[in-house]
């Protein structure tokens, strides 16, 4: 066997896919050993009557505005409340922001998602590894680049080194092969690691990412494999082999994606293979402008580092959501050390850090002072004793829990899951959103490409599913022309805020989703009123047959409402599981019943016709306590407890009017 054989089976075995799922060893708190100390966040428990308006309060409200005082944007302070608990947010709050981007959110709340951090591409300024650095570009061959992608294999860069310590460095394309060892970098491109223009990055850049592709060659380099292994017998002697590693190469979309506007085709054919891309590689290099100031504790993770890595940047863009689900192992460069988390050979998830010093790393040149991968004194150091902090382990455990779950756990619902880790998350360009969910549940984006329209692309990859959460027509996200006379108001052109609930199967047919609905439901509960109601305005529902009363709001505008004359009845469906991060108000959706009659057999349980109209928000209420000003805005129901199927209709592109136009 030869020894390039040997260290093919190795790679196989040690860079295991993540979609297998990796395990988390237990860990345990040693205060508070034995007690439930993961708990969901407070917010998202049956909260008393009587406590309900203070929710906004209390100790949830203050840790917010905290968050805020410390200059974070209030987009992502909403994002990290709905995946933490109180405790941890608390934790999470007194870690302070290390003000190197300096940008203003002052303008944020004004709009649905943070808009300090969006890439003007007409405005946008290459950054030096320093404020002071002059140095040149250094650029991609672009004649070999796109030689390459032109006979469809994917391009991958070599740093090589000068003629002396102090030579430029070059780019060398090399196309990938079976025996290709690569990182595949993911970056925020406001960080400096950007180009929209040209494949080139100034010569500090490149000189960093080599220092960084040198250290990444010691937990990347030499295997110690043991011969009795790979023969599969048992022997008691240390009989092993060492198989030499070669260079490490890269991958990098400001450097491999063709960026001149002429180059369109070659572009897109790079992002459709940029799911296969991070699969193949060996990790992904996260690249962040707060973590690589950052000065760890070189022995282990501490909570502290790892509360920095929850609230960085990174971690809340759209597409790094991407670049860190799909390779085997994730590093992410601090400032004097690469934490490298992954899986190991039996399938385990481990964490190892290894210490490295800029300085003493090779392509030294006049302006190392500078370019050291440091930004002066914005510099922050992590205790390697947290007393002050912590008191305990738990805010440990349930962040690294946190990461593991978002980039190493196995999932069923794989659009669920997607869309779940991209809600809240900065994504500039929502056309992008399809492609980004595209990659990520391994779906063909080549028939995205018909489409102009952010709508249309979710459409296609809806509809090629078999099943998708019903929770999906509970979130408030943006959808295609909402207010349109049309079956398709449920298809969205964007991903919200909200968070998809994966347990409620929706089967997707030809012309219809249906759901098998049974009275003792854990997920759902479904009300009937009569006649057509409106959602222009708040209405109050009263239930008769459980003696409860809600508050019903729409999620969002209402301003046309659909063809009254079709429908018989108003169905509301309330979402019975709490979504981490709300407050006290419930989801729910508003359909309409068909006029036409439901069919049922003494074989088939009865079928609800119903087309969907919009998200609503449910606040449980005393009678007592609310009553409408006007007897229009006070309706009745009943709660539905026979076992039924609902169909709700859908029609494809271009959407179909519920009644001809005379």
């Amino acid at each position: 066997m030869r020894e390039i054989d040997y260290f093919r089976f190795m790679e196989r075995i040690w860079a295991r896919p993540k979609r297998a799922g990796l395990k988390l060893a237990p860990r345990s708190c040693p205060i508070h050993q034995g007690e439930n100390r993961t708990k969901p966040n407070p917010i998202s428990k049956a909260i008393p009557l009587q406590t309900k308006r203070q929710i906004h309060g209390g100790p949830l409200g203050e840790v917010k505005e905290t968050m805020l005082a410390k200059g974070r944007c209030c987009h992502q302070v909403e994002y990290i409340s709905k995946r933490y608990d109180l405790e941890t947010l608390s934790y999470l709050a007194k870690i302070d922001v290390i003000d190197h981007r300096q940008v203003d959110h002052e303008q944020c709340s004004r709009h649905p998602s943070c808009v300090a951090y969006n890439t003007n591409v007409a405005r946008y300024k290459i950054q030096h590894a320093a404020p002071n650095c002059s140095c040149g570009m250094i650029s991609t061959p672009s004649e070999d680049l796109n030689n390459l992608i032109n006979s469809g294999k994917t391009p991958l860069i070599s740093i090589e080194n000068g003629t002396d310590t102090v030579a430029q460095p070059q780019l060398r394309v090399i196309p990938h092969s079976e025996d290709s060892r690569y990182i595949a970098i993911s970056h925020v491109s406001g960080d400096g690691f950007g180009n929209p223009n040209q494949n080139a990055l100034p010569w500090c850049q490149i000189r960093r990412l080599a220092i960084l592709l040198q250290a990444m060659q010691t937990p990347f380099e030499n295997r110690e494999v043991s011969v009795c292994f790979l023969l599969g017998i048992n022997c008691l002697g240390p009989i092993s082999l060492f198989i030499q590693s070669p260079k490490l190469l890269l991958w990098m979309d400001t450097l491999c994606i063709p960026a001149d506007p002429k180059d369109t085709s070659l572009r897109l054919s790079q992002i459709n293979n940029m799911a296969s891309i991070y699969e193949n590689a060996l990790s992904s290099l996260v690249l962040d402008a707060e973590l690589m100031a950052t000065v760890v504790d070189p022995v282990r993770i501490s909570a502290e580092a790892r509360a920095r890595i929850a609230c960085s940047l990174w971690m809340w863009r759209g597409w790094t959501c991407l670049e860190g689900r799909l390779p085997p192992k994730l590093t992410i460069a601090f400032n004097n050390t690469l934490a490298v988390m992954g899986g190991s050979c039996w399938g385990s998830y481990t964490e190892s850090l290894y210490p490295y010093q800029p300085s003493e790393r090779r392509y030294i040149c006049r302006q190392d002072v500078e370019a050291n991968l440091t930004y002066g004194p914005n510099i922050s150091r992590t205790r390697s004793s947290e007393s002050s902090l912590i008191r305990c382990v738990c805010v440990d455990i349930t962040l690294q829990k946190s990461f593991h779950r978002a980039y190493f756990s196995k999932v069923d619902y794989e659009f669920a899951e997607a869309w779940n880790q991209l809600s809240g998350r900065i994504i500039t360009n929502a056309h992008h959103t399809p492609f980004i969910i595209a990659n990520m549940i391994g779906f063909d984006i080549r028939p995205l490409l018909r489409y102009r329209k952010s709508h249309e692309m979710f459409q296609e990859i809806l509809l090629s599913l078999d099943m998708v959460t019903f929770s999906f027509f509970f979130t408030s996200a943006p959808r295609q022309d909402e207010n349109g006379n049309h079956q398709n108001r449920w298809i969205p052109r964007d991903i919200g805020a909200d968070m998809l609930t994966a347990e409620m199967g929706l089967r997707i047919h030809t012309s219809h989703l249906s759901y098998r609905y049974y009275p003792d439901d854990k997920n759902l509960s479904i009300y009937c009123m009569g006649g057509v109601v409106s959602l222009k305005t708040k209405l109050y529902f009263h239930c008769a047959t459980n003696n409860t009363t809600y508050v019903v709001d729409a999620a969002m505008s209402v301003a046309d409402e659909m063809d009254a004359g079709d429908f018989s009845a108003t169905y509301i469906i309330i979402e019975k599981t709490r979504v981490p991060g709300r407050d006290v108000k419930q989801r729910g959706a508003c359909f309409y019943l068909q006029s036409t009659k439901s069919a049922s057999s003494r074989f088939s349980r009865p079928t609800l016709e119903l087309t969907y109209i919009c998200p609503i928000q449910l606040e449980e209420v005393q009678i007592r306590d609310r009553l409408p000003q006007e007897k229009d805005g006070y309706h009745t129901g009943v709660l539905f407890t026979a076992a039924c199927e609902l169909r709700i209709r859908y029609g494809t592109y271009p959407y179909p009017v519920m009644r001809p136009t005379l």
